[in-house]
This record gives structure tokens, sequence and C-alpha cells, in this order.
């Protein structure tokens, strides 16, 4: 009689990351999983396991997929907390037209879509049966280095009184006055006077 072994309970974000610094360059979602079958007591771990933990992993922006000789299988490495992750996403819906997102992946950007008060009677799958998201084209100066208040960030957007920004490594989108940010050109226009270097 053959015991069927499972593996620990404590497959854990930071084991994972551990097997990844063997291969710092990047690593297959399936080396990864077999790594820690055969050299960490994960018998009988399944490749979706790791792949939706590293998945998460790359949401919180502590991991990204680099390109491989591969067009299904997935590449790996840990993020070095320099990148700029948000993308802009163009989500259309039957009926309400396309609108402009940004966001880290297509998922956060249909979740942010139908949050929209347009879509307060509709559930989520109905919402998902009706839209359609792609990844848009970013020109300059979308993901532009810049500085806000004397800390290095990448240009998101501008209004008329306010610049939104995100750190690097980070999944969130934050706003900042104008006079805090550098260089000044990608400042509104009404706030490119003030010359003070950072």
């Amino acid at each position: 009689m053959t015991v069927k072994k499972t593996p620990p309970l404590d497959l854990s974000d930071e084991k994972i990351l551990t097997v990844m610094k063997c291969r710092p360059a990047g690593i297959m979602t399936y080396v990864i999983r077999n790594i820690l079958d055969m050299e960490h007591g994960y018998r009988g771990l399944k490749t979706s396991a790791v792949l939706t933990r590293l998945k998460r992993m790359e949401s919180q922006g502590r991991v990204e997929r680099v390109s491989s000789q591969y067009s299904v299988q997935i590449c790996w490495r840990q993020s070095d907390g320099a990148s700029f992750l948000h993308k802009e996403w163009g989500v259309s819906v039957a009926g309400y037209g396309e609108e402009r997102l940004v966001a880290i992946s297509r998922g956060r950007a249909l979740s942010d879509a139908w949050h929209s008060p347009a879509f307060a009677g509709m559930s989520f799958g109905d919402f998902l049966k009706r839209a359609k998201c792609k990844q848009a084209e970013s020109g300059s100066p979308f993901g532009a280095s810049i500085i806000v208040d004397g800390k290095p960030a990448f240009f998101v957007g501008a209004d008329n009184a306010h610049v939104r920004f995100a750190y690097p490594g980070s999944v969130n989108i934050s706003s900042a006055h104008p006079y805090e940010v550098f260089p000044i050109d990608l400042r509104p226009a009404a706030y490119r006077h003030e010359e003070t270097a950072p």
C-alpha cells in the first residue's frame, strides 16, 4: 500500500523567495515547485499552488515576470523594489463606452472599472461577460522618473491641482502638491514657475 505524501502546511511567500535566490536572473514556476518538492520536503506540492502565491506577490510588487524562451510558462525574479508596476488599460463595456485606467494588472483594472457607480446594480460576473480589457499604449511622460518631496517616484498623471505618482515597487497611486514635484515641466502649467531644485 502506497502512502500518499502531502506537502507541509507551512508553505510561505518567504520560502518561495528563498528558493528564487538561487537563480536571481529568473526562475520558472515549475522549477520553484520542483526545488520545494525535492529539497525542502514539500512532497506532492502542486505547481498551481506556487503560481497562486507568485501572482499574489506580483500584485504586492515583491516579484516580477521576466521574458524567457517559453511562450506559455512564466519566468519570475524578485523585484529590486525600483520598478514601476503600473500600466494603462483600456476597459470597454458594451453599452457604456470605454474608459482608460491605471492599474498593476488586467484583473485590477477590471475590478476598478466595475466599482464605478455606473455598474452599481450589476454583479461582477455579469460585468465580466460584457467587459473587454487590454493594455493600452502608454506614451511619455507616463512612468517617467520624478522626484516627489525629495524622494524618487514615477509619474502617473496630473490635473490642474495635483500630480499623481507611484513610489518604486509600490502598488498604490498617490497625489502630491505640484510644488513637491520635480522636474517642473511635469507639473500642471500654473505651477511651472518655481525653479528651486530639490
